[in-house]
């Protein structure tokens, strides 16, 4: 699943960091990493659980104040992966 994350990640690149092209390719690779890793720990997590991890560990990583353009792709960011994640379980 982690992969799948990352490339969720790097689709909608959350703080527009352009990886393979102005940052390097695996940019988000820790992101992805702890995201999956937090979610494997959690049954059936909800919409609004996803969201909250995809903004946890993007603070941590970065702690940056996030516009409203970044916290609109963490958002879009949670949605695929709430889907990916009811989509495995169908």
């Amino acid at each position: 699943m982690e992969n799948k994350i990352l490339e969720i990640i790097n689709k909608y690149d959350p703080l527009t960091l352009f990886p393979g092209e102005l940052a390097p390719k695996n940019e988000y690779d820790i992101e992805a990493k702890k995201i999956a890793s937090i979610l494997k720990n959690l049954n059936n997590p909800e919409r609004d659980n996803i969201y909250f991890i995809v903004y946890y560990v993007f603070d941590k990583m970065f702690g940056t104040d996030f516009s409203e353009e970044d916290i609109l792709r963490m958002s879009k960011i949670s949605n695929d992966i709430f889907s990916l994640i009811k989509g495995n379980k169908n």
